[in-house]
């Protein structure tokens, strides 16, 4: 009796543990499977042209600096067209947080690299307070900009440049692009340079994807 109860209870634990061992692998699989798909996804010129990001060079440490020119893109406009477009741009932006993650292992081999982490710069110069009035549109933004959240152990740093370059176009806006921009990173990570100021003059080796 004593050596089937014990049975029973090895048993129960059997089945208790395999369906979370057979989770958690399943997660990695599909895990690896996203990033096999987003390395070898590639935006229409379209996207690429509208929507444009690049690495613009690597800081003293080997980081890519990572440069999103988040004021030209035309959001609004691509969700309320919706359909293919809206879709790829999705993609573009998971593709995006991916390479952020990986970050330097794109460019340098294992021995040669410094520093982990990426950097980024955001770009808001010519971002329109419109986009922000359209509630589909804020709440797509605020999706995506959460996904950097996500990624934050990625980032060594941040910075917003051309933040609130005319913040009275729409009433009750003002210092609105301000707090959309700190959405971007965790607390004290992110720094505001001045308008018109120019982070790209220590930067070389531009890489557009």
């Amino acid at each position: 009796m004593r050596i089937f109860l014990i049975t029973c209870v090895l048993l129960l634990q059997v089945i208790c543990f395999h369906p979370g061992v057979s989770t958690a692998e399943s997660k990695i699989d599909n895990e690896k499977e996203q990033n096999a798909v987003l390395e070898r996804w590639k935006a229409p010129k379209e996207i690429t042209e509208k929507f444009p990001y690049y690495v613009s060079g690597f800081d003293i440490e080997g980081r890519p600096v990572f440069i999103m020119e988040i004021g030209k893109w035309p959001i609004r406009y691509t969700v309320e067209k919706g359909g293919e477009d809206l879709k790829n741009l999705d993609m573009h932006m998971e593709q995006f947080f991916h390479r952020v993650v990986v970050g330097p292992r794109a460019f340098f081999n294992d021995s040669e690299i410094g520093a982990p982490d990426t950097a980024a710069i955001l770009d808001w110069e010519g971002f329109s307070l419109i986009q922000l009035v359209h509630a589909p549109t804020l709440q797509y933004i605020l999706r995506h900009f959460a996904g950097f959240q996500r990624i934050q152990d990625s980032f060594a740093y941040g910075y917003y440049v051309n933040v609130n370059a005319e913040p009275r176009k729409v009433p009750g806006s003002r210092n609105c692009t301000g707090q959309l921009a700190r959405i971007s990173f965790r607390p004290g990570m992110g720094a505001l340079l001045p308008i018109n100021s120019n982070p790209w003059l220590l930067m070389d080796n531009y890489h557009k994807f």
